[in-house]
Formats: C-alpha cells, structure tokens, sequence
C-alpha cells in the first residue's frame, strides 16, 4: 500500500496532501484518538521534490514552486516576490515569510492571515490544527469512494486560531487527509480542503489539484474557492 506524505495539509498544501511514498506495511486496524493523530504527523515529514504550478483565486492566478523536504515547505511566488517557508513538524507549526526587506518569523496574528488574496492561511497551510487532542470517539467513512477515519480534534483553551474544531477525513489505506473541514465556535464549517487529484511518478505520487473552499456559515455552499493546480514535478536528490 501507499502511505500519503505531508502535503500541501489540510489540512498538504500543508503536509498531509503533498507527496505519497511506497509502503508496505498491512493495512492497520480501527486507531485509537492517540494512535490516529501520531500516524497523520507522521505522514507530513516530505519527499524532496520540487512542484510547479499556479494557485488560482477569485481575482488571480499565482504561478508558483513549492520545495518539500522532511519536515519543511518552500513556497515561491516569483511573480510577487515572496517566498514562504512553512514548518510541519510533528510537534511544532510555523511560517517565515522572506521578502525583499528580508525574512520574518510570523506572529501569532500573522499565522491566521491569508497567503495573498487567495482562501488559504497560514494556519491552514501547516495543519496546526493537528494538533489539538481528538474530540470523541474515531468513525468509519468514506470520501470519493476511498475508506476513511473521521475524528474530530478541538481547539485548546487560549490556542489563537480562526477555527473552534476541525473534522479530519484520513485515509485508512494512505494515513494521510482526504478532506478537512474547519468550524467555527457553533460548529458550522467555514473551511473545506479537498484533493481533487494526484499523479502517479516513478519515486510515487504526488499532489495535482487541491481545492479549498471557504464556506458560507450554516450551509454547505462555499463563498470562494482557491485551487491549487500542479503541472509538473521533479525529485530532488
């Protein structure tokens, strides 16, 4: 089987949505809240690979290169001048924006902003929501046919984020996210990340489009939708 590397998440995009590498480990049972939550961090340390492609929004389309490593993710806008390194370790989430006045260690309030005009924040690029405890008990599932583990992870008490809870699709075959819906305090999604498709290589599969959707509160219709489109990938050495 395959297992689903950090992405770009989220939740990919973020680590858990970007890079998938052959394993061969047997198909696990039903994980526990615990079990669950270290499998999918786990899942964001990266191939090296560089991918190309644009980021497209309401009013731009945004060419863009993106270097995965272990634990890092280098997103360049050479059109805007400005690269971002997002951090997806499994015990810490960050971003650094480097510009031409020089780099910059994102605030608390910084991380929540959005990249550009597009739908998508810092926050939701590194999947910090992951980790927050597992609210509940793990559900079977499915999304787009494949068979997947739903949990629910609540946001810590004084956790500055855009988002009260956030429901995780993880795939029970690949161990990493299908799909990603962050809520507000009342529990209407806000936030939706789908794969919408992935491309098979020789060193395995990686990300071809990601969709996000920022969704009206209390309805299942989105106000705006950011997709990230993949054209060509390379392995690095």
């Amino acid at each position: 089987m395959k297992t689903l590397l950090a992405a770009l998440s989220l939740l990919g995009f973020g680590g858990a949505f970007l890079a998938l590498q052959a394993d061969d480990r047997p198909a696990p049972k039903m994980p526990d809240a615990s079990t669950a939550e270290s499998e999918l961090n786990q899942a964001m340390k990266l191939q090296h690979f560089r991918l190309v492609g644009n980021v497209h929004c309401k009013s731009h389309v945004y060419p863009v290169s993106i270097v995965t490593s272990d634990w890092t993710m280098t997103l360049t806008f050479p059109n805007e001048g400005m690269k971002y390194v997002v951090c997806l370790g499994p015990d810490k989430k960050s971003a650094q924006k480097i510009g031409p006045g020089g780099a910059h260690d994102l605030t608390p309030d910084e991380f929540r902003q959005h990249i550009l005009d597009t739908d998508i924040t810092f926050e939701d690029l590194s999947l910090s929501f992951t980790l927050w405890p597992c609210k509940g008990d793990i559900t079977e599932d499915s999304i787009k046919t494949l068979p997947a583990w739903l949990f629910t992870v609540t946001r810590p008490e004084g956790t500055p984020s855009n988002y009260g809870k956030v429901k995780l699709w993880m795939s029970s075959q690949f161990h990493g996210l299908l799909r990603v819906d962050c809520c507000d305090n009342q529990d209407n999604v806000v936030k939706r990340w789908e794969i919408n498709d992935v491309s098979e290589t020789k060193n395995g599969y990686t990300l071809k489009e990601l969709m996000v959707n920022t969704m009206i509160p209390g309805r299942n219709i989105s106000s705006s939708q950011t997709f990230i489109d993949i054209s060509s990938s390379e392995k690095l050495p």
